[in-house]
C-alpha cells in the first residue's frame, strides 16, 4: 500500500518488518530497523499505475522468524541454499554491478 514518509518512519520505529519501495530521497531518510527496500517512483496500486515521488509503497509481513542478509559478489550465489525451508526470499540487486551480473550468471 502506498504509505506517507512519516506512516513508515513510525512503523519501522514501532519495529515492523516491512519491503519499502519509493523514491531514492526518501529512502535515505529512513530510519534504521527491520526494513529492505529499492528505490522506485512507480507503482501498481489497486486503481492501476502511479507515479509518486512523496510516497513509498509498503508491505508489511507478520512475521518473527526471518534473516535480513546483504550478499557481495562472492556469496551472492548462495541465496537459494540460505533461504528457509519453509519460506520465502525477496531479493533486492542493484543494477549494472558485479553482484548484479554474478546472480544472473550462478545464482541457483
Amino acid at each position: 500500500m502506498l504509505m506517507t514518509f512519516d506512516e513508515v518512519s513510525k512503523k519501522i520505529t514501532n519495529g515492523a518488518l516491512l519491503h519499502i519501495a519509493g523514491a531514492e530521497t526518501l529512502l535515505k531518510k529512513l530510519p534504521q530497523g527491520k526494513w529492505a527496500g529499492g528505490s522506485t517512483e512507480y507503482f501498481m496500486t489497486k486503481d492501476g499505475g502511479k507515479i509518486s515521488n512523496d510516497h513509498l509503497f509498503v508491505t508489511e509481513f507478520p512475521y518473527e522468524n526471518f534473516s535480513i542478509r546483504s550478499y557481495g559478489p562472492a556469496e551472492i550465489e548462495n541465496v537459494a541454499a540460505d533461504a528457509f525451508e519453509n519460506g520465502f526470499s525477496i531479493v533486492i540487486v542493484p543494477f549494472d554491478i558485479a553482484v548484479h551480473k554474478t546472480y544472473a550468471e550462478r545464482a541457483v
